[in-house]
């Protein structure tokens, strides 16, 4: 076990603009299984993207201080103050590359978007220098977070760690977590990131959450969720509609005329479809970007088709599908909406008709 240093003068204190550096820093010193995974052998470039990316968003970020060095930070999160504001993929893709920078996207995106429920504060990260791991550090930084908790009225912290890194688990449970329940990302495992999780709870109420007080609470998320996004929710509504309607039809289509392995292909491409939505209703830009690529492609294939069938049945539809896919694309592609990755500066609006393109 190694043997920590002493904290003589420990000062826990909110994150200034000057800190952003130093806690990006930590995140890697203190190999931080989610930064770590993301940016791999970027770590100089993982550094700057996180320096900015704390500067600009300093919320709820504490660090503790031994003198005057940054030996440990956390980040607590309340339902009322979620900003969902995360590093975006152009930024991502920017820095580290097409391929790598959606990948670290992809792997930080779970977290920068997890929301806690309205009792639950959640502690989005707890880095902490490994030379102080023995020192009460840790202790310390979540006390803090209990006591902004307990501030807000919240009946429980939560945490995520690793299934299978026992010795923070340990730490944890020490201090008064225990399990609620274990998670495993397939996308995470496909991209070779840690993909095995375990959710960690701790009281810091001694009034229990009553079975009324939690159907309550589900009752007003989801009020609250549609007062606050109405209108997001009818847009991917008409959206989804739309984008899969098109393969839909050209499945049924091909059915019909008995080709059964292009109509199995297009269920998939329905599913495909609504995946990119749902990426596209979580403001991940990379979503528009994939949706766009594959309806502009399948209209190509059903031109294609088009002009190598025999039949002007085919013909007609698939060359009546290919034009409103690339209408659809065109949407995506020149709406606003489509074109920022935070839906709060660019309010949702209806597309501008296709005769307003030729003017």
């Amino acid at each position: 076990m190694t043997i920590s240093p002493k904290l003589s003068v420990p000062v826990i204190r909110a994150m200034k603009p000057s800190d952003a550096v130093a806690v990006a820093e930590l995140a890697f010193k203190s190999m931080n299984p989610v930064i770590t995974s993301a940016f791999k052998d970027k770590k100089e470039e993982g550094i700057k993207l996180l320096a900015q990316h704390y500067r600009k968003n300093p919320e709820n970020i504490f660090v503790l201080t031994e003198g005057l060095d940054i030996i440990g930070a956390i980040k607590i999160v309340l339902q009322n103050n979620k900003d969902s504001i995360s590093i975006g993929f152009r930024e991502l893709i920017k820095h580290l590359g097409l391929l790598k920078g959606i990948r670290a996207g992809l792997l930080l995106a779970p977290w920068d978007e997890y929301a806690p429920k309205t009792h639950e504060a959640f502690v989005e990260f707890l880095n902490v220098d490994p030379e102080w791991l023995n020192s009460g550090a840790v202790d310390l930084l979540l006390d803090k977070c209990k006591a902004i908790a307990q501030e807000h009225s919240k009946k429980f912290l939560s945490i995520f760690t690793e299934s299978q890194d026992f010795r923070t688990l340990g730490r944890f449970e020490k201090w008064g977590f225990s399990d609620y329940k274990k998670s495993t990302s397939f996308l995470a495992k496909l991209l070779g990131g840690p993909y095995k999780w375990r959710k960690l709870v701790a009281p810091v109420s001694n009034d229990p959450i009553t079975i009324k007080e939690m159907v309550l609470q589900k009752v007003q998320i989801v009020k609250q969720l549609w007062v606050d996004r109405k209108e997001e929710f009818i847009f991917a509504t008409k959206l989804a509609t739309g984008l899969t309607a098109v393969p839909i039809i050209a499945g049924s289509f091909a059915y019909y005329r008995g080709y059964y392995l292009a109509a199995y292909g297009w269920v998939l491409v329905v599913l495909a479809h609504l995946i990119g939505v749902a990426m596209v209703y979580k403001e991940i830009e990379f979503g528009r970007i994939a949706l766009s690529t594959a309806v502009v492609l399948e209209s190509g294939n059903m031109v294609l088709r088009a002009l190598a069938t025999l039949s002007w049945t085919d013909r007609t539809w698939l060359l009546i599908l290919a034009s409103i896919n690339l209408y659809i694309a065109y949407v995506m592609l020149f709406s606003q909406t489509y074109q920022n990755d935070m839906r709060e500066t660019a309010p949702l609006e209806k597309p501008k008709p296709i005769e307003n393109f030729w003017k």
